[in-house]
């Protein structure tokens, strides 16, 4: 009887060690688990910081960028399409898509025929392009 107390006991005790390892590691999760959910709450307000720097970026940027089409469309063809011949082709695209359809043909016509013809091709097709997914 006292070997088989003595077991009972050494089981016991084990499984009392077990228990208090279990809780132990229980402990530790639930303590990862707050620091994951902090660290989330951060990466939200940070991606939150983003968008809303990015949605005035973008609106700062659509202000200059209709600026540029007011003070093409004030200007004679000539002049436009003398500067828009030597403008980037990102900017004097967006430039003549957003010009009025009559004054953005004038100043293609008043182009160097190269220049206005590869233009026209890169508005027509990105008139034709699908429209992207965003």
């Amino acid at each position: 009887n006292g070997r088989l107390y003595q077991l009972l006991q050494r089981k016991d005790n084990a499984l009392k060690r077990r228990e208090d390892l279990l809780e132990n590691e229980k402990q530790d999760l639930r303590t990862a688990e707050a620091a994951l959910q902090s660290r989330l709450g951060e990466l939200q307000k940070l991606r939150d910081q983003i968008r809303e720097m990015l949605t005035e970026l973008d609106g700062e940027r659509e202000e200059r960028v209709a600026n540029l089409v007011k003070m093409f469309e004030s200007m004679r063809p000539k002049q436009a399409a003398a500067i828009l011949e030597v403008t980037d082709d990102e900017i004097a695209l967006e430039v003549l898509e957003r010009m009025n359809q009559g004054k953005a043909g004038k100043t293609l016509a008043a182009m160097d025929a190269q220049r206005a013809s590869d233009l026209a091709e890169r508005i027509g097709r990105a008139a034709l392009a699908p429209p992207e997914e965003g």
